[in-house]
Order: C-alpha cells, then structure tokens, then sequence
C-alpha cells in the first residue's frame, strides 16, 4: 500500500462501468490552441456506448451517435480547435465544458445511463507543457511521452509500470580511467536492473551519493534509454553533471523516486570505499566485489587482470628526421602491478636495429608513457614491444605485445628534386688519365616533375674534355641511384694540360660540380692514335646501345637464407619493353628457385629512351648449399627469342649453429669506402618463397611497401577480433 499512495498522484473513484476516462488535456498551451482546445479521451470498453443519454461534467451531450465496442472517442470544448491539431482521427463530440477544466487540479464525471467514471486530477503534471495526462495498463496517471497526446490511439505510457520495487542498483564505476565527469559514454556510471516483467519509466526517477544536494536526475541525456524493460540493464552517466561527485576512498550512490529526498522514497542504495582506478563494484548474491566492469550485462567476478602495451606512431611513413614514436602500458583491470616492458626495431630482413627496456620493474598504477625519437636510414622496418613476467594471470594476452610496420623515405611528400655527386671511382691515386673511363655515382629524386634529363661531362677552363653522359628518368616522385660511366677524351697530342678539372652534372634545372685531378694519358689508347680514332669512334656507337650490369652482390651468403641482388638497366635511343629475371645455379640445378620456376623472379618493365632503372631482388637459397655457386642474370629486350645474359659468382656457406633464428650472413662491397662490410639477411615473412622483387630503388622501397603495411595491419587486427570471439 505504501507504494500505490506513492504512484497514485490522481484519485481515481472506482465505479462499475463498461467505459471509462483514458487521457485528460486540462491545460494546454498557446501553441496548441490554449483552454480552446481542452479534451477528454473515453473508451468505450467492452459495450457500445450511445451517447444520447451521457452527461459530461453536469452538461447533457446532444447527441445520438454510438461508440462501438473498444473504440475511443474525445470530448472536446472547441471542435474546430481540436480539429486544427489533430485533425479527424475519430469521433469528436463537442460539449459545454462550463468555465473549462481547471488547470490547478479538479474533478472531471462522466455519466450514462446508470453507469459513471469519475477522475480527481492534480497539476503536478502536464500543465501547459503541450502534454497530456495518460491512464497506464494498471489505472496509473501519468504525463503523456509524447507531445499533444495520443487522442484515439493507446496511450504512450499504457504499456510502462511506475511501481519502482523491482528496480536495484546492480554496478557502480566510481573511478573511471579519465576524468569522472566525460561525457558518455565515459566518466562516472551506475547501472540499474529491473527484476521484474513489466517495463518501467526512469525519467522521474533521481540518483543521489552521500549528499543530499548531490543530485543526478535521470533523463534522456544522460542514459540510453529511460525505459527499463523487465530482465534489463541501463546505465546511468554522469554525463558532465557537477553536483552528482563519486569518492574515489569512500562515498554511497542511493536511488530515490524523486527530488528532494525529504519527500521521496528510497528505492535502493549502496556503499563502497577504496575504489581502483579502472574497477568497478559489482553486486553478487553475497554482497559487493570490486572486479572488471560489465556495464549493461550481467556482472562477472574475477580476480584475474589485463594489461596492454601499445604504440603511437602518428603516421606508417616519416622523413628520416621527424620520426618518433610513444609507448604505453596501461592497466585496464585488476590492481597495480611491477611491470616490465621490452622492445625492438627490426629491418626487412628481421634484423634488430634498436632495443628498448622502457620499463624493468616498475610499479605502475593506471598507466605509463615514454617517447623515442631513433636516428634510422631509409628502409621499412617493424616495431615491436611486449610486457614480460606478469604476475596476475592476465585475462587477454593478445594486447601484451603490439607490432607495427613503418617506413624512412626521406623524400616523402617532398615535391622538389635534387641532384648530388655521390662518388668518383678514380683509383688508389685519386687521379684519372686520359682516354678512360671514369664512372660517377649520382644520387637523384625526381619530384613533381616534366623535365627527365640527366646529363654529365668534364671541363677544363670552360671546354669539355669529355664525352655527355645522358640517361632519362621518367617516374616523377621516384629516387634513382644511378652508377654511370662517363669516357675521357683521349689527349694523345696532349694537347690539354694535366691538372683540375671539373665534372658537370645538371638535371631537372640544378647543376653541381665536382673537381679532380687528370694526370698523364692511357698509354695502351695513345699506343696508336689513329687505331683509338677508329676504336673509338666504334665503341662511342656502341654506348649507344642498352647496357646492364650488377651493382649489387655480397661476395659471400648462407645457405637457406636470402641472396640480395641489384641490376641497374640504361636503355638506348629507343623505347622497349624488358623482361629482367635471376637465378642461382650449379650445373642444371637451380638453387634458388624452390618448386617454381627460373623465370619466378621475372620483373617487366618498359624503358623510355635513355632512361635508367635500378631494379632489386631477393633470392632465396636452398638448404644445405655450400661452396662456389653461380648467379645467372638473363635480360629480354621486346620479346626476343634471344637474352642477354651476365654470370655471376657467389660463395655459399654453411648457417652458423648459435644463431636461433634461421639467417644469412652476407659479406659485400660497400662503394662508399671500398671497405667489406658484414650483414645479416633473416628470413621476413613478407618476402616470397620463389624470390620477391622487395622494391625499385632504395628510396622508394618505404612507398611501395605501404600495401604491406595495410594488408598487415588488417590481418592482424582480424586475427585479434576472432581471438577475443
């Protein structure tokens, strides 16, 4: 009984009728037509209803129309007012209302024959607010859902219940990770549970902590839902509220029909203390316990935790300077723990470049962050970190170690082209001699780019002295390392001084120089000048040809690793399409080609005249090869029967036992400084069982790399998804 004179704000005089009074407009506003348009709704309930013999409020209705069983009709003071708003739905019987319906409250009789319903209305609700007082499944009044009502329809709250005893606070999040008063769906939360079948209205409903004046009302903003179906879960957020404050060391959250709590009723309450950053309290059938939240579902208990490391690195492609990353740890449940983090940058072939201990130990509370910022050179590399020796048992170990794929590419979004003078290959003396060949190491970015000119010659006071070295390059946005011989004029009547001369370089509009020394003439050319006249006249014919060769190839790799090869390609006169592909062998056998092909490694591509390319590949070796091998480098100019071939040799050496993952050593020239140089090629798992062309320059392997990233990315973020199903 307490609860019905809670609920029942409307006295309702319970006589035996067939019919009775379901919605009362007592008080509309301006906006709907005012006191014009006040209206009762009556339904006709299991009878016909003749209205012949009705009385509304002490007023006969004049009238001879019949209501059919269970139908509505309306009693309106002002038919064309109604009729304004709501139009013809159904039958509308216009009477004397007197002075009207009163908008503080009042009696509302209607009358036939010898039955009679009668309401006692108060204004507590629907008062000039364009609503309506409705009549719920159980006889309950309340303010209409809906703007102007539901004349002729059944009622917007018929189907809800306002007995709130089935209603219990279930979980609380006192302490969420960020601050408390977010916007939800984050922030402070407390989740509610209706125990019962019938749906309930929250929005009168008010939630409270230890403070009497820290009220949160329950509203549509501040909940996704304010009807609460039997069997069901919603949260209540803070959303921003200033008064409703949860203590993080001890406070209560108290659930009271209304506002204020002097004269409302107290429908559920909790307390706590001691609440974990993260952790919510969760209701269990033998009381609290502070556990993972389960906002919306049904609360489960463990006392397991989850930590994540993860990495934000803003961007997949930097230049070699803005390149920085941060690392995270952060508890999402449980409690504090000592943590220890480690990580690594590796390169293509699975080589640790870097590694990392950010954190050895470390008693973290909510989370920890640090930044890095390593110095790399142009290449595509993974980062990988991972959390080790968790003492909790750790409720989802896919967030314990985070990967991701990266990329230096100096020029990356750089529109503008450079051109520089790399290295002379002179000789021990740094001096060059007339009539050879001199070859030039340039480094070139074409950019947003038309012209595709490369030029070199060497002067002497303002003449040249050389032949014009000439390549094109088309591809704008691509860096080219281009080797490329440049031939010396003869001098054999020496008629041009020894000493400084000048090499020339210009492209795309730049220009830049370099000197060295000339110093005394070939004597094998000047031997006979008149057979150079001739050898050379032949020989400048035949640099008019297409010319290729290798410009790189370790001396020495492991077997059961990979062979890293570059081929540059200097096209003639002409346009051309190429087929370039390479293998290793000894005698027929094929060591490199696994269960394909020799052709498996087979790059096409066409050749504008003059323009060079540098193509790369890797080539995966057999197991167990050991000893001197050949690398056959076969090149097919416009579908010809007929290739052009290059042989190569390569030593091949047994794997060293105390490496753990399987690699190759490879043991190369490096051009720079004439000096050996010792590397490790591992095995990557991008790279392809038959030999994968990994890019076409140096410079633009990061850019072409950039679908591996992705497709990388996806697989991992699907196997994560499966995972956690």
């Amino acid at each position: 009984m307490r609860w019905f004179s809670f609920v029942m704000f409307l006295l309702i005089l319970p006589l035996v009728s067939s019919f009775e009074i379901t919605e009362i407009m007592y008080a509309p506003d301006s906006d709907i037509g005012g006191s014009s348009n006040e209206w009762v709704e009556v339904f006709s309930g299991d009878s016909t209803v003749n209205l012949s013999s009705c009385i509304f409020n002490g007023n006969e209705i004049d009238t001879n129309l019949t209501i059919d069983a269970n139908s509505y009709f309306v009693i309106v003071r002002d038919k064309g007012a109604f009729e304004e708003v709501y139009g013809v739905p159904i039958p509308i019987i216009e009477t004397s209302f007197g002075r009207g319906l009163s908008n503080n409250g009042g009696e509302i009789e209607f009358s036939c024959a010898d039955e009679e319903d009668t309401v006692t209305y108060q204004d507590t609700y629907a008062k000039k607010n364009s609503k309506t007082l409705e009549k719920n499944k159980k006889g309950q009044w309340k303010e209409s859902l809906r703007e102007k009502g539901t004349p002729g329809t059944q009622n917007s709250n018929y189907q809800l219940s306002y007995d709130y005893t089935p209603i219990e606070i279930t979980e609380v999040m006192p302490d969420p990770f960020g601050s408390d008063d977010r916007v939800k769906p984050e922030g402070e939360w407390v989740e509610l549970y209706n125990s019962g079948k019938d749906t309930i209205l929250l929005n009168e409903l008010v939630l409270y902590d230890s403070d009497e004046d820290h009220e949160l009302y329950i509203t549509n903003t501040n909940t996704n839902s304010n009807e609460l179906c039997g069997g069901c879960y919603v949260i209540i957020y803070r959303n921003g509220d200033g008064d409703f404050d949860l203590s993080k060391n001890n406070d209560a959250v108290r659930l009271y029909s209304g506002y204020p709590i002097a004269d409302n009723v107290l429908i559920d309450e909790m307390t706590y203390s001691n609440a974990i950053e993260g952790n919510s309290f969760s209701k269990f059938e033998d009381g609290w316990s502070m556990t993972i939240p389960t906002p919306g579902k049904e609360n489960v208990f463990t006392s397991s935790c989850d930590w994540e490391v993860s990495i934000d690195t803003v961007n997949s492609i930097f230049k070699k300077d803005d390149f920085e990353f941060v690392v995270t740890v952060q508890r999402k449940h449980g409690e504090p723990q000592e943590i220890t983090v480690k990580g690594e940058i590796e390169d293509l072939f699975g080589r640790t470049i870097k590694e990392y201990t950010p954190w050895t130990k470390k008693e973290i509370t909510t989370k920890n962050t640090k930044k890095y910022s390593p110095n790399l050179k142009e290449d595509v590399y993974q980062l990988h970190f991972w959390i080790e020796g968790l003492v909790c048992e750790d409720m989802s170990v896919d967030d314990n170690e985070y990967k991701t794929l990266f990329a230096i590419n100096p020029q990356y979004k750089e529109s503008a082209s450079s051109l520089s003078i790399e290295q002379l290959y002179l000789g021990k003396d740094e001096e060059a001699r007339w009539g050879e060949q001199v070859r030039v190491k340039l480094d070139v970015y074409k950019g947003d780019e038309t012209k595709h000119a490369v030029q070199m010659w060497v002067e002497k006071e303002g003449e040249r002295v050389s032949a014009t070295t000439k390549v094109n390059v088309h591809d704008p946005f691509k860096h080219y390392p281009l080797t490329l011989p440049l031939q010396m004029d003869a001098n054999c009547n020496n008629k041009i001084d020894d000493g400084k001369v000048t090499l020339v370089v210009e492209a795309f509009g730049l220009h830049e120089e370099n000197e060295f020394r000339m110093e005394g003439v070939s004597k094998k050319i000047c031997k006979d000048y008149l057979d150079y006249v001739k050898e050379d006249r032949k020989e400048r014919k035949k640099k008019q040809r297409f010319r290729y060769d290798v410009t790189r190839l370790p001396t020495t790799v492991e077997s059961g690793g990979y062979l890293p090869l570059s081929v540059q390609v200097v096209n003639d006169d002409a346009f051309h399409l190429y087929d370039l592909w390479a293998y290793v062998y000894r005698g027929s056998k094929c060591y490199s080609c696994a269960e394909g092909a020799r052709e498996d490694s087979m790059q096409q591509f066409s050749l504008s005249e003059k323009e060079a390319k540098v193509l790369d590949f890797i080539l995966p070796l057999d197991e167990e090869m050991e000893g001197e091998y050949s690398i056959k480098i076969k090149l097919r100019k416009d579908g010809q029967k007929t290739t052009k071939d290059l042989t190569k040799k390569i030593v091949v050496v047994a794997p060293k036992v105390n490496v753990v993952e399987e690699s190759v050593r490879v043991v190369g020239v490096s051009e720079e400084n004439n000096q050996e140089e010792d590397v490790v090629f591992r095995r990557s798992p991008l790279s392809s069982s038959t030999g994968a062309v990994i890019y076409e320059s140096s410079s633009t392997k990061a850019f072409n790399m950039i679908p591996y990233v992705l497709i990388l990315s996806l697989i991992l973020l699907g196997v994560v998804v499966w995972r956690k199903k």
